[in-house]
This record gives C-alpha cells, sequence and structure tokens, in this order.
C-alpha cells in the first residue's frame, strides 16, 4: 500500500495514539511547531482534550532530521513526514509525535532509534487493531508501569479484552472515542484501582454492565446508542460506606446525545457534581427530578436542545439547594404557558448563579411572568437569554439580581432600554445587547456607577437612529472603544445611509431643544390656539347661547307670575332711553303708559342725585317688574345706555322675564354693539312710525306686552281691523293696490311686526 493511499485511509478518522506519561520524567512538546499537528488541531475543533503533557515552555525548535523532524528539549515532531519508520532522533527526547504518516504495523526494533520515549502519538496512522502492538515490545521500549494516560482515539476497536488493560497499573486516564464499540463492561476496567477518567465517545455503545469502580470520577459516554440511565446502585451492599454506589466518587457523567427517555427512581451518585444530559429524549421535567436526595451533590445540570425539546417543567423539578448552574439552550420552550410551565418550576434552588435560556420561546413574556420563574433566584451571576424573542427591558425586569456579573441579550427584539433597567446590577462586568432593535441609547440609560463598573459592553448591530438623542452615545462609542470593541461590532445610523454611529455629529444649536420639548410647544400652542377660537366663538354667540338657556327655562313662567303678582315692587316698568330722545319720551310714551295705570321708572326723574349712577341703575331695574328699551341711534351712541342693556339682558333671563323693545327709528347694522344685535334678530319689537293707524298698532302692541302687569282691555275695533276684517261703508270701493302697498308698509298691524331670528 502506497503512503498517500494509507494516509487516505488515516484520514478517514483510523489513527491509534498511543501516549505514554512517567511520573519521573514528565514528557513536554512545544506547541510552536509550524508543522501540522492533528492533535492540537482536534483539540481546539471538538474542545476535546486528552492527555495534557505539552508545554510551552520547551525551548526553540531546530531541524534534527533532514528537515522532515522538528525538535525540542524533549520533543520531536516528525508528523506528516511521510517517514515508514522512526528516524536517529537526539538523546534526552521524551515525546515523540509521529502521526499521519502511514503506519500499518509496529515491529519490535520500531523504538529503536527512541529507547528513552515516555510517550508518543500514532495518531492519523494506519494500525487497526491494538492488538497489532506486543505488549512484550511495549513493556521493553517503554515504562509501562509509569504509564498514567492512555489515548486510543480513531481506532477501529469493536470489543474490549479483559487483559487489554491489566498491566497498566499506574494509568489514571483512558480515551477509547471514535471507535466502534458496542458493549462496555466496566469489569474490564476493575483491576486498574487508580483509574480516574473513562472516555467512550463517538462510539456505537448500547449496553453497559456495571461495576464497582471506587476511583472513577470522570465518566464520559456522549454520542452513544444508550437507552437507559446507566446502573448506579449496588444492591449486594457489600461497601455500605459508599452508599450502595457502584461509582462512589463519579463527580462527571456525560451522557450527552443518546436516547435516554427519563431517569430512574433511585440514582447512586453521591458525588456527582456535573451531569449532561443535552440532545437525549426527555420531554418532561418531574417534580423532584434534579432534587438533593436523588443528586445530594450536584452543581450544574446541561438539558440543551432535547429532542424533542423539553414540553413541560413542574414544580420544584430544580429543588436543590447545591445547585449553581443550569442550561436549557434550544429547547424553545414558551415559558408564556402556565398550564405547561410550572411558576415553581425553578424554585428551591437559592444559590443558582448560572442560568442558560438562548434559544427559548420568551415573546409574549411580561415582567410579572418573568419574575414569577425566575424573580426568586436572587445569586445569579451569570444570565444568558440569547436569540429568545424577550420582548422588553424595563426598570423592574432585572432589578431583582443585585449580583449578575454578566448578561447576554443577544439577538432578541428588544426596542428599547429603560432608564436604570441595569443600575440595580452593581457588579456588572459584561452586558450584551447586540442584535435587538434598539434605536438609541441616552445618559439616563446606563447610571455612571454602573459605566465605571463594565467592562465589556455590547450594543452593535442595532437599527439606531441618529439624532439629537443620541449625540452623547456616539461620544461614549468614541471615548470608550475598548469596552465596545468586538469582531463583529458594528454601530450604524440606519436613517444616515449606514453612517457609523462615531462619526455621526450634529450642530449644538439643532439639539437646544428636545424632540420632547416641540412636543410640548405644540401642546400648548394647540390648546391655546383652540381655547382662544373656542372662547370668540362663545363669545360671539353668547347671546344666543343665553337664549338658549331661557328658552330651556321658559317653564318658569308660573313662578314669574307669582313673583309679580306677590314681590314687593316700586315701578312697574324702567324705562331705558337716551337723553336725546327725552321729548318722545316725555311726549308719547310717558302718558301712555301713564294712561295704563302704569309706574314707569326714568333716570332724570327717578334716579337719586349724588348715588353712584352704576347703583342707581341696578336698584331701579330690580325695583321695576318689566324693562322696556327705547333704540335709536342716540341709543346706539349712549355709552350708558349700552351699560343698561348688557345688565337689563342679564336681568331679565335670571328672572326668566322678557325684555320689552322699542325702536323709535331705523339704526344701521354696522353702527349697533353686539347686544343691540342679538336683540334685534332673537327678539320681537314694536316700530315706531309717524301715522295714525301706526301709532294706534303700536299703543296696542305695546299694551299687548304689559298683559302680565296690567290686565289687556278690549277695545273696539278700529278702522284699520274694519278693513283688515273686510269690512266697509256703502259706496266705498276697495282700496287700489298701490294704496294698500303704502299702508302695509307705513301702517303695520299686530302681525306685521318684523321678527330677525337667529
Amino acid at each position: 500500500m502506497s503512503v498517500k493511499t494509507e494516509l487516505r485511509v488515516a484520514m478517514r478518522g483510523l489513527v491509534l495514539l498511543l501516549l505514554l506519561l512517567s511520573t519521573l520524567a514528565p514528557a513536554v512538546v512545544s506547541s510552536s511547531f509550524e508543522l501540522f499537528d492533528p492533535v492540537k488541531d482536534l483539540e481546539e475543533s471538538t474542545g476535546y482534550s486528552t492527555c495534557n503533557t505539552f508545554s510551552d515552555q520547551d525551548g526553540p525548535r531546530y531541524d534534527c532530521y533532514m528537515q522532515k523532524c522538528w525538535c525540542t528539549k524533549s520533543a520531536a515532531n516528525c508528523s506528516g513526514s511521510g517517514l515508514p519508520y522512526i528516524p536517529k532522533l537526539p538523546n534526552g527526547i521524551l515525546f515523540l509525535n509521529f502521526s499521519y504518516n502511514g503506519v500499518v504495523s509496529i515491529g519490535e526494533d520500531f523504538f529503536s532509534n527512541v529507547t528513552s520515549l515516555t510517550a508518543i502519538s500514532l495518531d492519523g496512522n494506519a494500525i487497526q487493531n491494538v492488538s497489532n502492538i506486543s505488549h512484550d515490545v511495549l513493556r521493553t521500549m517503554l515504562s509501562l508501569d509509569t504509564l498514567t494516560c492512555v489515548d486510543l482515539r480513531f481506532g477501529n476497536m469493536k470489543n474490549l479484552h479483559t487483559n487489554t488493560f491489566s498491566s497498566l497499573h499506574a494509568v489514571q486516564e483512558i480515551f477509547l472515542p471514535y471507535n466502534q464499540i458496542n458493549v462496555v463492561n466496566f469489569a474490564d476496567f476493575a483491576k486498574l484501582t487508580k483509574l480516574r477518567q473513562l472516555a467512550f465517545d463517538w462510539n456505537k455503545i448500547y449496553q453497559l454492565s456495571s461495576t464497582r469502580m471506587p476511583a472513577l470520577q470522570d465518566l464520559s459516554l456522549n454520542n452513544n446508542g444508550l437507552m437507559e440511565f446507566p446502573d448506579t446502585c449496588d444492591d449486594s451492599s457489600l461497601h455500605p460506606e459508599d452508599g450502595g454506589s457502584y461509582f462512589p466518587s463519579l463527580t462527571y457523567l456525560n451522557l450527552q446525545a443518546n436516547k435516554i427517555r427519563s431517569l430512574p427512581v433511585r440514582v447512586c451518585l453521591p458525588k456527582l457534581e456535573i451531569l449532561n444530559l443535552c440532545v437525549n429524549t426527555i420531554p418532561e421535567l418531574y417534580t423532584g427530578m434534579f432534587s438533593a436526595q436523588v443528586f445530594p451533590s450536584l452543581q450544574a445540570v446541561y438539558l440543551q436542545n432535547m429532542q424533542p425539546h423539553i414540553e413541560k417543567i413542574d414544580a420544584n423539578a430544580f429543588s436543590n439547594p447545591g445547585l449553581q448552574k443550569i442550561s436549557l439552550m434550544y429547547n424553545y420552550i414558551q415559558f408564556s404557558l402556565y398550564d405547561q410551565y410550572s411558576s415553581l418550576g425553578f424554585a428551591g434552588c437559592p444559590n443558582l448563579t448560572e442560568l442558560v435560556l438562548s434559544h427559548n420561546a420568551l415573546s409574549g413574556l411580561t415582567d410579572d411572568r418573568f419574575l414569577e420563574l425566575f424573580g426568586h433566584l436572587r445569586q445569579l451571576k451569570r444570565l444568558f437569554i440569547g436569540g429568545a424573542d424577550f420582548p422588553e427591558i424595563t426598570e423592574r425586569t432585572f432589578a431583582s439580581f443585585p449580583h449578575l456579573q454578566l448578561v447576554e441579550l443577544y439577538l432578541n427584539k428588544v426596542p428599547s432600554v429603560a432608564d436604570g433597567a441595569f443600575d440595580h446590577c452593581k457588579g456588572l462586568k459584561d452586558l450584551r445587547l447586540n442584535a435587538n432593535r434598539i434605536t438609541t441609547i441616552t445618559e439616563k440609560t446606563f447610571s455612571a456607577e454602573l459605566r465605571k463598573s463594565l467592562t465589556h459592553l455590547d450594543l452593535s448591530n442595532n437599527p439606531y437612529l441618529c439624532d439629537c438623542n443620541l449625540l452623547w452615545f456616539s461620544q461614549w462609542l468614541r471615548s470608550n472603544d475598548s469596552m465596545f470593541k468586538y469582531p463583529w461590532s458594528e454601530y450604524n445610523c440606519t436613517n444616515a445611509g449606514g453612517v457609523p454611529v462615531a462619526s455621526f455629529h450634529m450642530a449644538e444649536q439643532a439639539c437646544i431643544w428636545t424632540p420632547t420639548v416641540y412636543i410640548y410647544i405644540i401642546i400648548i400652542a394647540t390648546i391655546l390656539i383652540t381655547s382662544t377660537v373656542a372662547s370668540a366663538c362663545l363669545f360671539s354667540y353668547r347671546w344666543q347661547l343665553r337664549l338658549l338657556c331661557y328658552d330651556a327655562s321658559r317653564s318658569r313662567s308660573e313662578v314669574r307670575r307669582q313673583r309679580l303678582a306677590t314681590g314687593s315692587f316700586k315701578y312697574d316698568v324702567f324705562v331705558s332711553y337716551a337723553s336725546e330722545d327725552q321729548q318722545w319720551i316725555r311726549l308719547q310714551l310717558m302718558p301712555e303708559l301713564v294712561k295704563l295705570g302704569l309706574r314707569p321708572c326714568i333716570h332724570e326723574r327717578d334716579f337719586i342725585p349724588g348715588k353712584n349712577i352704576v347703583e342707581n341703575i341696578v336698584d331701579c331695574v330690580q325695583a321695576s317688574k318689566k324693562v322696556l328699551m327705547v333704540f335709536s341711534p342716540h341709543f346706539v351712541r349712549s355709552r350708558w345706555c349700552q351699560y343698561e342693556l348688557d345688565f337689563c339682558i342679564n336681568h331679565v333671563m335670571e328672572q326668566g322675564d322678557a325684555l320689552i323693545v322699542v325702536c323709535l327709528e331705523d339704526v344701521v347694522w354696522r353702527d349697533m354693539s353686539s347686544s343691540m344685535v342679538f336683540v334685534m334678530k332673537a327678539i320681537t319689537y314694536i316700530q315706531w312710525a309717524e301715522y295714525d293707524d301706526a301709532k294706534t298698532a303700536f299703543w296696542g302692541r305695546l299694551k299687548i306686552a304689559f298683559r302680565e302687569v296690567v290686565p289687556i282691555v278690549k277695545d273696539k275695533p278700529n278702522e284699520m281691523s274694519k278693513v283688515k276684517r273686510g269690512t266697509r261703508r256703502k259706496g266705498q270701493g276697495l282700496p287700489s293696490r298701490a294704496l294698500h302697498r303704502r299702508r302695509r308698509y307705513r301702517y303695520p298691524d299686530l302681525h306685521s311686526c318684523r321678527r330677525m331670528d337667529l
């Protein structure tokens, strides 16, 4: 078989690594070799490490065999050189890396050139079975009695023999990952009394047979086909001092990626601290599943990416005072479902310091529900809620976790961070809010004390709106590059064409007033304008509104009549007029009022000398049963008449009475005050004219207006009435159309009075 073919077979995963560590002379290898180191690459890519015997303190490297082997003080690296044998190397070489060289078998003279080796790596070769290496060769060339670590990864082993490891009395670690082992009987390792770590990852194990292994501390069965949790209880009771456990010293158990559906009722692992059950098929976490009664020393439990995902968490499922870490990543748990995930699911673990909830379904989770589930975990130091659709961060959300040091909230839908939301976390050092929907960060978002405490803050990849509100954050970002710097960091303005936030600037004058101030100004201006317009409308239509109120109170007419009948009044009617109209008042109006038996009040005669005019007006109006207004062009120009008009309007409306208006002459509308306009539009007034028939009609209508003060006397019909009823003297013809029109205009009867409604 050619070297290339052998290498191709080795790259497909068939490697034998035999690593021997002498306690008297520890092996050392330099990690600075530039040659291909498959052991290092595997450990970096998978996170899995085996026998750790290397050091970076082994001195400079040099060419020790035809540029195919590179050596340091105690280590030689001949990996990938294509050598079918081990060449002659300098004295003092303790560790040899001879991986990926196409070695198929090992003869008795294979180690003749390196007789002092204590450790060798043969991974990536074509050795198909450990039996190809005779124990005699190993015993001769290496110090088997001092071996503490054996690594046989990437082999093709299917079964283990009882005596395979029986001679390795000092061995402490055995690594058998990436083989094809189906059945494991722990009896094959029972004679290894110092064995503390055993790894069977990435095999095909479906059956385990437990045997007492008192020294075993670390057992890894990752990625196998186990259907049940390993049997841990020794019912023989031969060792009651260990609590009846097959593995009384076991502190770490890795059962990741098997097919385990539940845990047994009884588990005998008194010292187990770390339990990994990720990628199993456990659908429900029942009450007491990880309690102190079942796992008295448990500190961390991993339940990530269960298949199917966890569908139910009962109350007190994690009730264990010693529990410090719980990981539930990638389970898409909808914590908002009260009936499936109990509010007491995490009760009973007061010392929990780390909780991993990333990539679950926290959308729709309110503050009350979040605190109901986790608010009692006051000792939390590390909290992971990334990619969980976390909805919002209020000032209450994290107030119950004063000891938080690390918080990851990346890839959520958080639109903003409430001012002071993390101020209660006095020891917070690392906060990651990248890839959310945050648009602005202000000086109040994080207190000055918290900003001093933080060493890493990731707010990148958020849709920032660069405006006056973001100026402070832009300056903070520029002045704290180390705090915000991550390889994936991007801080760009979404509203400014992707301009970096750190490069964003605005003139100070443009930010004197904040948008909030502008909003207040607009609101206040709107209120003022609305109030002004409303006041103007109310003022313009004040009399119409009062008239509506007056019409609504017309039902008080009976009360008004009773007041007129029983009240003590000095005058029957108060007459308001301009002094220029005094002649008409004295010659025309007064005689008629006296003839009707009324006691009129006029200011020239009845106002008390020396008394304030306003008091005279008020007293006389209140002492009169009725009010009569005499409108004329002179009335319009008199300020005292206008005052009397306003006061009388208020008076009659308050008393539920009616204002009597007489119009002596036509008045131009533009000269009238608003009160006069209101009266002329809203009240039926009596028009005076200098014609006999018009005068007769005028006095008749005036008498009707005073019907509540004096009884109406039924007079004989006048001539105008006779004409209207169609009575005429014998031989008298009907008036001509022109004469009739002239009389209708100049001598209106009782029904021809003008009324200008609103």
